[in-house]
Order: C-alpha cells, then sequence, then structure tokens
C-alpha cells in the first residue's frame, strides 16, 4: 500500500505489519494514513544504518514489542508530523545514530514517549 514516486513512498491506504527501510534518501509519507501493528510485530517502521530517511504524516498504533519507529545506527534521519499512540515506546533512537531531529510528533499513551539509547544527539 505504499506507492513510490522517486525518492517518496506515499502510503495509499492503511499498513498492517512492519516497514523496514533498505535505502538511503527516501521520504514515506502516511499521507494521514495508519500503520498497525499485525500479530506479534515488533516495530512499526525499522531504519537501521540508513541515513537522510524521512518520515512523516503517519499513524502508528500498537506496537507493544519495541517501539513504533525505531531508528538504530543511522544519521540525518527526520521524523516529522507523526501520531504514535499505544506503542511499547513511541519513537526510539540507538546505535550511535547521530544528527537526528524529531520533529512536532504527537506521542499518546505509549508506555515511553521517546527513549535514546547510546545515540550522540546534536541540535
Amino acid at each position: 500500500m505504499l506507492e513510490g514516486n522517486g525518492n517518496t513512498y506515499i502510503f495509499n491506504g492503511d499498513i498492517f505489519g512492519t516497514i523496514w527501510v533498505q535505502t538511503n534518501n527516501i521520504v514515506i509519507d502516511g499521507a494521514g494514513h495508519t500503520l498497525q501493528a499485525n500479530g506479534d510485530t515488533l516495530v512499526g517502521i525499522n531504519i537501521e544504518g540508513r541515513s537522510d530517511v524521512t518520515v512523516r504524516n503517519v499513524v502508528i498504533q500498537g506496537f507493544l514489542g519495541r517501539a513504533g519507529i525505531l531508528v538504530t545506527g543511522s544519521n540525518n534521519c527526520i521524523i516529522s508530523k507523526n501520531n504514535l499512540e499505544g506503542n511499547l515506546i513511541g519513537i526510539e533512537i540507538s546505535g550511535l545514530s547521530s544528527n537526528n531531529r524529531i520533529v512536532e510528533n504527537n506521542l499518546l499513551n505509549n508506555t515511553s514517549g521517546i527513549e535514546l539509547e547510546s545515540a550522540m544527539v546534536l541540535n
């Protein structure tokens, strides 16, 4: 349920399960649609070892295994204008990630809103 146009991928409906980001320099735009946990899925959007990834306008719900958005070992990513609801962790930044920005997200009823673990945080 993602439509790609160049480096931008836009939801055209709700999605159940995990999105694994496997390339650099992309934008994932939820267009207000929902990414919902499906069974035992641990993470909503997994950004591992990537750079210059933007995630915006996604409603992310029900990821109770780990996090709605996990950014690990990644740099220069932007997490913007998302709604993270009912997850174990709303947004987790870990694994020596650097220069990532978390901007204008709504975090509601997560066990933990934002967690920074072993992360280099730069303003």
